[in-house]
C-alpha cells in the first residue's frame, strides 16, 4: 500500500471534447465535418496538438478552430456557434463567470489523458528527529488522484517528532496570494491548475519556509476513506443543510458522502470560507481519531485497501515506515492543535487567470497571517 501511494512523480492532464447536456450528440462520429473550438490561453500547444491528433485518428473529418479566450469558448458553446469544444478540464473554473453551472451543464463525449513526469520537489529530512511540514491539497475532482485540477482544500501540517506536536493550519481556497507560475496574485485554488508542485511552491513562498512534502486527495478519496473507517463522528457546530443532508448541533455520525458535503459547504454561513476550512479540519480530526481507535486497528487491512489509490504523496515509503516504527517503539501521545488563516471576502477584478472577470477573492488579514506564521515557526522550533 505504501509503495502505491508514495514517491508520486506523475501528473495527469484530462482533456475532453464536451457538448451541452441538452445536445443529442453522444460520439465523435456525430460531429463529422463539424468544427470543434479549443483555446490556447494557458495550455501547452504541443499537448493540445497531441490531443487533436488523437481525436482525428478516431474521426478524421473533424475540424478544429482556435478561440482566443475561455470566455469566448464557453459563450460559443452555449450560443450554439459550435456544437462541441475541446477543453483541459483543469480550467473548468474559467467558464464559471459567464456560466456558473458549467460542469453540470456539459457532458464529455470523448477524452484523452496526458501523463507527465514530475521532478521530485520534496525536501527530505530525517522525519523521526527533525520537524517537517506536509502540504495537504484537496482537488475538486472525482476519479484519478493524479488529475491536474484546482486545489480547493489547502492545509499545512506542521509536525515536530521531538515534542510530539502537530499543528493543522488551513488556508481558504480563495485566499489572494501570488501564484508561483504566474508571478501575479490570484485565488490560491487556481495554483493547482499548474499541478501540485505549483501549489506547494506558491505556499512555500507565502510562508517563507520550506514545505518538505505534499499529500493530495480528491472527492472520491474522502468518501472511500471515511466509509472504509466505518464512518466518523464529527462534532457539528451549528444546524444547517447541504448536499441533501441535514446537520444538527452536537456529535453526529457521518458516512463518506455526508462528510464530503459537510466539508464542501460554505453558502450556509455568513462567514463562508472561514467556516468551511474549520469544518474540513474537523472532518480530518474525526478521521484521525477513528484511525487511532482499537476498532480500526483490528480491521486495518480494509482501511489499507481503501487508501491505496485514494491519495498520493511525495514522501518516501521509508519515511512513513520510520515514523510507524518510532510510534510503535515509544507509543507516545501526540498533541494536535488547529488554526486557520482568515481574511475578508471581496468582489474584484485583476486575478492572474481571469484578469477581466469580477470574482470573489479573500484578502488575507495581516494579523491572522502573522499569527499563523508564528505558530508554525513555534512548532518547528520546539515551542
Amino acid at each position: 500500500t505504501l509503495d502505491d501511494i508514495t514517491n508520486s512523480n506523475t501528473k495527469s492532464t484530462h482533456y475532453a471534447i464536451v457538448v451541452l447536456k441538452s445536445s443529442k450528440i453522444s460520439s465523435l462520429s456525430e460531429l463529422q465535418n463539424e468544427s470543434i473550438e479549443y483555446c490556447l490561453q494557458y495550455d501547452e500547444e504541443k499537448d493540445m496538438n497531441q490531443v487533436i491528433a488523437e481525436a482525428k485518428k478516431k474521426e478524421s473529418s473533424l475540424n478544429f478552430d482556435v478561440a482566443m479566450t475561455y470566455s469566448k469558448l464557453g459563450d460559443d458553446l452555449y450560443n450554439n456557434t459550435v456544437n462541441a469544444i475541446l477543453i483541459n478540464t483543469a480550467y473548468n473554473g474559467m467558464f464559471e463567470e459567464n456560466h456558473p453551472d458549467f460542469q453540470n451543464e456539459v457532458k464529455e463525449i470523448w477524452t484523452s489523458d496526458i501523463e507527465t513526469k514530475v521532478k521530485d520537489f520534496s525536501t527530505r529530512v530525517s522525519v523521526t528527529n527533525t520537524p517537517f511540514i506536509i502540504y495537504i491539497s484537496g482537488i475538486d475532482t472525482y476519479g484519478s488522484i493524479t488529475t491536474v485540477s484546482r486545489s480547493d482544500v489547502n492545509m499545512i501540517v506542521t509536525v515536530n517528532p521531538n515534542t510530539k506536536k502537530i499543528l493543522l493550519t488551513s488556508i481558504p481556497r480563495d485566499y489572494y496570494v501570488t501564484l508561483a507560475n504566474m508571478k501575479k496574485k490570484d485565488k490560491l485554488t487556481h495554483s493547482g491548475i499548474a499541478g501540485p508542485e505549483n501549489t506547494v511552491k506558491t505556499m512555500a513562498q507565502f510562508l517563507g519556509t520550506d514545505i518538505n512534502y505534499y499529500a493530495r486527495v480528491n472527492f472520491t478519496s474522502l468518501v472511500t476513506m471515511v466509509d472504509a473507517l466505518g464512518g466518523i463522528t464529527v462534532n457539528v457546530d451549528q444546524d444547517f443543510s447541504a448536499g441533501g443532508y441535514s446537520y444538527k448541533l452536537g456529535p453526529q455520525q457521518m458516512n463518506g458522502e455526508e462528510a464530503l458535503a459537510y466539508s464542501r459547504e460554505r453558502h450556509s454561513f455568513a462567514d463562508g470560507d472561514n467556516v468551511r476550512v474549520k469544518h474540513q479540519q474537523d472532518v480530518l480530526m474525526a478521521m484521525l481519531n477513528k484511525m487511532m481507535s482499537p476498532a480500526v486497528i483490528t480491521n486495518y487491512s480494509s482501511v489499507l485497501k481503501a487508501i491505496s489509490g485514494c491519495f498520493e504523496t511525495n514522501m518516501a515509503s521509508s519515511d512513513i515506515t520510520d515514523l510507524i516504527k518510532m510510534q510503535i517503539n515509544d507509543n507516545a501521545s501526540w498533541t494536535f492543535k488547529q488554526k486557520q488563516f482568515t481574511g475578508t471576502g471581496v468582489m474584484q477584478t485583476g486575478g492572474a487567470y481571469m484578469p477581466d472577470s469580477k470574482l470573489y477573492y479573500m484578502i488575507p488579514n495581516d494579523d491572522s497571517v502573522k499569527e499563523n506564521l508564528q505558530a508554525i515557526k513555534d512548532v518547528l522550533n520546539g515551542k
